[in-house]
């Protein structure tokens, strides 16, 4: 979205008169900026924070191509991970994260208050999951160069992890992730709201089952 913004300010860009390859090249020189600016950004961020794990971005491959479409390398496959939340505005806000997980039972821990949050674990469909290989360029490409590009370009989570992070006004907020082996990962029924219930506007109809925290 940066790289578009910044496309559309350019003087050509604006006139819309330069050639393709002179438009490839702006983007590419955007995005590769963008690299740069998050190395800095996650040290800092690691400054502020007191960690010295790597911090890695969210939406990104392990090849780096960050393509925002629920993949993670960092939060797949493992069992648990600190997720680190920065609000740039000047007030407090409550934001939802998600985040491609593999598994579908978490706890999520605020580290800051040490609340458990609420939380909602979502199944990725096979559709959601394929869009990485539309990224994969086949033209000239052996079916050994395929298979390898469709291997690193693999989204490897199950499912998206969603749960509201209160954040402090241009502060940050540390929330711990962790698998709950044995749960069934549901958001916990609210106190007093047992039995499922039902909303209607007189087309469509939502069953809510508050004990299995599911809308049918």
């Amino acid at each position: 979205m940066e790289g578009a913004i910044a496309v559309a300010t350019h003087h050509d860009g604006m006139s819309g008169t330069e050639r393709q390859q002179v438009a490839n090249d702006y983007d590419q020189r955007i995005s590769e900026g963008h690299f740069e600016a998050e190395a800095g950004v996650s040290l800092a961020l690691q400054r502020l924070a007191g960690v010295t794990a790597p911090v890695s971005h969210c939406n990104c491959q392990s090849s780096g191509a960050c393509l925002n479409i629920s993949v993670c390398a960092a939060t797949t496959g493992v069992d648990a991970f600190t997720a680190i939340a920065w609000n740039p505005a000047g007030q407090p806000s409550n934001s939802t994260l998600r985040i491609p997980v593999t598994g579908a039972a978490f706890v999520v821990t605020d580290l800051a208050s040490g609340a458990v949050l609420p939380h909602q674990v979502t199944a990725l469909d096979a559709r959601t999951k394929s869009l990485p290989l539309l990224y994969i360029n086949k033209f000239g490409m052996t079916g050994e160069e395929f298979a390898a590009a469709s291997r690193g370009r693999a989204n490897n989570a199950t499912h998206v992890l969603a749960f509201r992070a209160p954040l402090p006004a241009a502060g940050y907020a540390s929330f711990s992730v962790k698998a709950a082996h044995g749960d069934s990962g549901a958001v916990p029924a609210p106190p007093g709201k047992s039995a499922p219930s039902t909303v209607s506007n007189g087309f469509y109809e939502l069953a809510l089952d508050h004990a299995a925290g599911m809308v049918t």
